[in-house]
């Protein structure tokens, strides 16, 4: 099937516009690659915006939010009273872990998936601060697709492109190594199902 278009068709402008949106998509692409600023940069200043207050060094971020209390107050700023009562004497660890607990259900509450959540031990001891950090890139892309009245930025994952619109799913599990006892085992039971071989019948010479 061959479509002849003419100059100045209606066909050849759309596809003028077609190529014109994928040259555009392609630039904003390769800019947000080479302007992505590492994850925990983004996160504190995400934080920052979000809260109007300042962190100082992104080195020291992970120590920082582990009590929770900021990304409850994260959650609040935007969801007002989402949560309803956060710990702010934070020397118990109980107290900590439970503000932890309470950002990850208000998380899932307002549309994070949980194969997105970070666990509260990934962050109470600093297990996994790369999923922690990218569990709050994934709200921050949330809090602006369901906020048409949002203004502040968007996380980005150094992908050049939202979490929101390329979702990496982290499968953290692994299958636990077999044990020695049960390969003898099963190696025991093999032998005993496989079929025995038939001895050889002697040819009849005569």
């Amino acid at each position: 099937l061959h479509i002849l278009i003419g100059p100045g068709s209606c066909m050849e402008e759309e596809n003028a516009a077609a190529v014109n949106d994928f040259a555009s998509v392609d630039s904003l692409s390769k800019r947000l690659l080479r302007d992505t600023k590492p994850l925990e940069v983004q996160v504190k200043e995400w934080i920052e915006g979000l809260l109007s207050i300042s962190l100082g060094s992104a080195i020291e971020l992970a120590e920082k939010l582990k009590s929770g209390v900021l990304l409850c107050q994260c959650v609040n700023q935007v969801y007002p009273n989402m949560i309803k009562r956060i710990n702010s004497s934070t020397k118990l660890a109980f107290h900590q872990m439970e503000n932890i607990n309470k950002f990850l259900e208000a998380c899932n509450k307002v549309g994070v998936p949980r194969n997105q959540l970070f666990t509260t031990i990934d962050l109470f001891e600093e297990k996994d601060m790369k999923q922690v950090y990218a569990t709050i890139a994934e709200l921050s892309a949330v809090i602006a697709r369901e906020n048409p009245e949002y203004a502040g930025t968007v996380i980005l994952r150094g992908t050049g492109s939202s979490p929101a619109i390329r979702r990496k799913v982290v499968i953290k599990t692994q299958p636990a190594p077999a044990s020695p006892f049960s390969r003898r085992k099963n190696d025991r039971i093999e032998q005993e199902c496989s079929p025995k071989a038939e001895p050889a019948k002697k040819k009849n010479l005569l």
